[in-house]
């Protein structure tokens, strides 16, 4: 599986976006959220086989009948959201959320 593009996207008032099209069809029900050691966040399919030590920065979330997903508290704790908008970068076998200045 195979993430690629670029995709701008607006955070409503309960911190969800709408995956593209692309992305959902890949991802399915759920996804996982990662917090990595640079405080980048990823997201994986519900696939992924993490390690043990990156269980415990990764957080199960759920896609909505929209496609919509929400970004997890533990990591809207530790990573600051300026904007409304991000943007969903395609990184092969992971999603890049970076914020839009």
């Amino acid at each position: 599986m195979i993430f690629c593009g670029e995709f701008v996207r607006l955070l409503d008032g309960k911190w969800r976006f709408s995956l593209p099209k692309t992305f959902k069809e890949k991802v399915g029900d759920f996804v996982y959220f990662y917090l990595a050691e640079d405080l980048s966040v990823r997201i994986y399919p519900s696939t992924k086989d993490f390690t043990k030590k990156e269980c415990s920065c990764a957080y199960d979330e759920k896609v909505d009948s929209q496609g919509r997903v929400m970004i997890p508290k533990e990591i809207r704790k530790k990573v600051s959201f300026y904007s409304s908008k991000i943007k969903l970068v395609g990184r092969k076998e992971y999603i890049e959320v970076k914020q839009v200045l």
